[in-house]
């Protein structure tokens, strides 16, 4: 304890930043049981988090809440976690921890802090490995950090440190597998191409059988992949992220896409007085077109269970 890119990249970019850095995180964050916020942080963050920093307490779980507690400390960690597995938080995600040692470090990174003491064998606990992993797979998901050694790593690691923990026996290998199997597979990006259903289905609100639906797909309606979840794809659902059965879908090929570039209210008719579409698209969703209907000025896509009329100075047309 311490104290213009190329067209194919360009759309990968563009779906990327329409989710956002911390849009959705694949596993759950854990159950925090204690919350003793400690007065020694940074407000705000001027750096995205792209490491998660492993410490020790050399102490107890009690003790170093109630140390961090203490103005005069100076030093704080955004987590705590105790032997039996129990979770404290004592500074918020988006304001800086003084854990670190090194502020390049402390404005980059979440810090986790484990109770015990480096020296002792049988320190690590399951229950506190597996409560730790679980916030590590979360803090990995919703700031989209590897879950590797380069960035998961130790207090020792930080250059500059003169701290060891967590020490000789903290078990690394397990640990990272431990991260990786906490929330399953991750949501990756894939290249966005335009897919149509083989049949009626429904998109989901998650990638999970039985879910809550966002609304039907019926056969023919045509949609734009942007990310990959195990054997599903996330979409463009009515001015919504779904995600629909990747087997229940074919890819299409040299399919015309239209990106969002501005935040727009499609319309039932290529008109400017026609009525309007219920929802609001924002900048960065993709859609389908449908090349087979043009009108001066117009284009018009594929949304949910029907088709709208977007203006062509609002979007930009792809095709991939």
């Amino acid at each position: 304890m311490s104290r213009t890119p190329a067209l194919p990249i360009l759309i990968v970019l563009a779906a990327l930043a329409a989710a956002g850095p911390a849009a959705e995180a694949d596993a759950r964050k854990p159950r925090v049981n204690d919350k003793v916020w400690s007065p020694n942080y940074t407000a705000s963050r001027s750096r995205r988090i792209r490491y998660v920093v492993i410490h020790t307490v050399q102490g107890s779980y009690a003790g170093a809440m109630s140390w961090f507690k203490n103005r005069s400390s100076r030093v704080s960690a955004h987590y705590v976690v105790s032997f039996k597995g129990r979770l404290g938080q004592c500074v918020k995600d988006k304001n800086i921890a003084w854990h670190a040692g090194n502020w390049s470090y402390n404005v980059a990174s979440i810090g986790i802090e484990h109770e015990g003491y480096v020296s002792r064998r049988n320190n690590y606990t399951t229950p506190m490995l597996r409560k730790s992993a679980a916030l590590t797979r979360f803090l990995c998901d919703k700031y989209r950090i590897p879950i590797d050694r380069r960035h998961i790593i130790s207090h020792k690691q930080v250059p500059g440190s003169t701290h060891t923990d967590p020490g000789p026996y903290f078990p690394w290998r397990r640990y990272i597998r431990m991260v990786k199997q906490a929330g399953g597979p991750r949501t990756r990006p894939v290249s966005t191409r335009a897919v149509v259903f083989k049949g009626f289905g429904w998109v989901r609100k998650k990638p999970a059988q039985g879910g809550a639906k966002l609304g039907k797909a019926p056969k023919g309606q045509r949609f734009v992949r942007t990310h990959r979840r195990g054997n599903w794809l996330r979409v463009w659902y009515d001015g919504r992220a779904g995600w629909i059965r990747e087997k229940s879908v074919r890819t299409l090929s040299r399919v015309p896409l239209v990106l969002v570039r501005a935040k727009h209210q499609p319309r039932l008719a290529p008109e400017p007085g026609a009525e309007r579409w219920k929802r609001f698209l924002a900048k960065g969703q993709l859609y389908a077109r449908d090349a087979r209907e043009n009108a001066p000025g117009w284009f018009r896509i594929w949304l949910g269970p029907r088709q709208a009329w977007v203006k062509r100075d609002k979007v930009r047309t792809l095709v991939r």
